[in-house]
């Protein structure tokens, strides 16, 4: 007569699956009653937890006109560090010609970021009125 017995790697597995499934089960006996719950997850709950009242699209745009004002005010530091490079070159052509194409690349940006700024805050208008929150 030949007895067969499991190898251990298998009774591991075995005891792994059913450790999980008990644990799952357990989980989800606990668990399933606090998630069927109706739970007020509205502004009161995030005021509790002391995150702003304000609507979402109020945030949103608050931050992209914040985010251009500080690409803007970067442009205007590189136009005048190009511009000082361009004062004290000293006759050095290539130290000239780079702040030369300094004050150029900023000036474009400070363009894009300019009409950039007007899309936003038309747009951010629009959304407004469209919706009457600001």
């Amino acid at each position: 007569m030949v007895i067969i017995r499991p190898k251990k790697k298998e009774l591991y597995h075995k005891k792994r699956l059913l450790t999980t499934l008990l644990v799952s089960g357990f989980l989800f006996a606990v668990f399933a009653s606090a998630a069927s719950a109706q739970v007020d997850l509205g502004m009161n709950f995030a005021m509790s937890f002391g995150l702003p009242s304000n609507d979402i699209r109020i945030l949103i745009s608050g931050i992209i006109r914040s985010l251009l004002g500080l690409v803007g005010f970067i442009l205007v530091l590189m136009i005048m560090l190009s511009g000082f490079k361009y004062m004290t070159h000293g006759g050095n052509e290539e130290v000239k010609s780079q702040a030369i194409g300094g004050i150029k690349d900023a000036v474009i940006g400070l363009i894009i970021m300019m009409i950039s700024f007007s899309a936003a805050q038309f747009l951010i208008e629009a959304v407004a009125d469209a919706t009457g929150i600001l």
